[in-house]
């Protein structure tokens, strides 16, 4: 801890000795871990949407007469069926509106209201196909709508992602300790008369190498502020963009999503810098 301003002060050394090329690995380190935040966003919005969406399942059954009350009664005695009722014409057509938002003044285009009354039916998702089966033995049902396509695909788009988010981060992280590694045996070839002579010195290994560690870790440090404040301005544009014109899609939580993104970079940045000094003084030793 006494040598602390020694360790900085050699830092500082061995990273002016390759000013250029330093600033170019922190911007390429960067802009790495910023694609790996683009791809944990994705992830984390389909994630969430799965989610909601599963929370919130339901089916709309459509009659084609208008005994609704006995209709409803039927259905809920079935086991899968978590809550039902009776949504009228009138509050389909304000869920359309509503769904619209600016653009709903395409429904006052229509003479009479377009929609009609059906059942809305909330129930576990994993027994759908049991409901609908048996919804669909009832005489008087005309059709059932449901979102199992639109589900299935959103969580195959999950899948993918995090599959996608787990390959970048073995890419992100094997190029970033390739990238440090190169930077630090510069480092040591261009101080190496200064490490023989502290060698012949008797000065401990962690005193020679520290400053190397120290650079490295401090790389990938900024790098990873770069990506954060990146990712940051991104969160802030697409959570803007999708609340103005989509403002019915589930969204995370934007305050905590922006929290989660910047312990990823600075975490990762930071083991990832360790690492890769480490793995340039090994590859260096002799």
């Amino acid at each position: 801890m006494k040598n602390t301003g020694y360790f900085l002060k050699e830092t500082w050394r061995i990273f002016k000795s390759h000013t250029f090329t330093n600033i170019l690995s922190i911007v390429s380190i960067g802009l790495i871990l910023l694609m790996f935040s683009l791809i944990f966003m994705g992830w984390q919005f389909t994630s969430n949407i799965v989610e909601i969406v599963r929370n919130e399942a339901e089916i709309d059954v459509y009659l084609n007469n208008s005994d609704f009350e006995n209709t409803r009664d039927s259905i809920a005695n079935f086991p899968e069926v978590r809550e039902i009722r009776i949504v009228e014409k009138e509050e389909a057509y304000a869920k359309m509106e509503k769904i619209l938002g600016s653009e709903s003044k395409v429904l006052t285009y229509f003479d009479e209201n377009p929609f009609q009354s059906y059942l809305e039916i909330k129930m576990n998702l994993d027994e759908v196909n049991s409901l609908i089966d048996n919804i669909e033995k009832i005489e008087n049902i005309d059709y059932i709508r449901d979102n199992r396509d639109i589900l299935d695909r959103i969580d195959s788009i999950s899948k993918v992602l995090s599959t996608l988010n787990h390959l970048i981060i073995l890419a992100v992280g094997i190029t970033t300790i390739l990238i440090i590694s190169h930077m630090i045996r510069q480092g040591i070839y261009q101080f190496k008369d200064k490490i023989s002579t502290l060698n012949l010195l008797g000065a401990p290994p962690l005193f020679i190498v520290a400053p190397f560690i120290l650079e490295g870790t401090l790389l990938t440090v900024f790098s990873g502020i770069i990506s954060a404040l990146a990712s940051i301005l991104i969160i802030n544009m697409v959570f803007g963009n999708i609340s103005g014109t989509l403002p019915f899609l589930p969204l995370p939580i934007k305050n905590e999503m922006i929290a989660m993104t910047i312990y990823l970079n600075m975490s990762i940045s930071f083991i990832l810098g360790i690492l890769g000094s480490i793995f340039g003084l090994m590859t260096s030793k002799n």
